[in-house]
């Protein structure tokens, strides 16, 4: 039991001081590079129409999906 909590204590010990050498880094800021959701008003990002009548179009499509289905045609209109 003794040895066990010696290794726990051990490994503690060095997962702290890795976290003293290497801090994890701050969490990026969001960039938005497209228009925002007209439905949930989160941000949109270019998508590729597969198949359908579009076939090949782009197009903003919400980045909450499948959550929110809320798209609109490239170029704003």
């Amino acid at each position: 039991m003794r040895a066990e909590n010696a290794e726990s204590a051990r490994r503690a010990a060095q997962r702290a001081e890795a976290q003293r050498i290497n801090p994890p880094s701050p969490p990026r800021p969001a960039t938005r590079a497209g228009p925002l959701c007209p439905v949930c008003g989160s941000p949109m990002a270019a998508r590729l129409a597969k198949k359908g009548r579009r076939k090949g179009q782009h197009f903003w499509g919400c980045t909450r999906y499948p959550r929110c289905r809320g798209t609109k045609p490239m170029g704003g209109r």
